[in-house]
């Protein structure tokens, strides 16, 4: 299945370029996450429903954040409050 173009995209890199962090809010399954991916091509990306992701950026979010230097993608970010606290 090809990408599908989306008229957000110009609206995230607007947003990116003025805010250190953003939220996409939608449905399941509707194409956020392949969205941010598709936008954001070279940032690190953590699924937090993968139990290793979820370790990872629950032990100390605000180490991770401070050592990762490119943009970083959160796939279901609510699932770490620690997270939320370190943003």
């Amino acid at each position: 299945m090809s990408y599908l173009r989306r008229d957000i995209e110009q609206s995230i890199h607007y947003l990116l370029q003025h805010f250190p962090a953003i939220v996409v809010l939608g449905a399941r399954q509707v194409g956020k996450s392949t969205l941010l991916r598709h936008v954001l091509p070279d940032a690190a990306f953590f699924d937090l429903e993968r139990d290793s992701d979820f370790q990872r950026v629950n032990d100390d979010p605000a180490l991770l954040l401070q050592e990762t230097s490119r943009p970083i993608i959160f796939d279901e970010a609510q699932l770490s409050v620690s997270l939320f606290r370190a943003l």
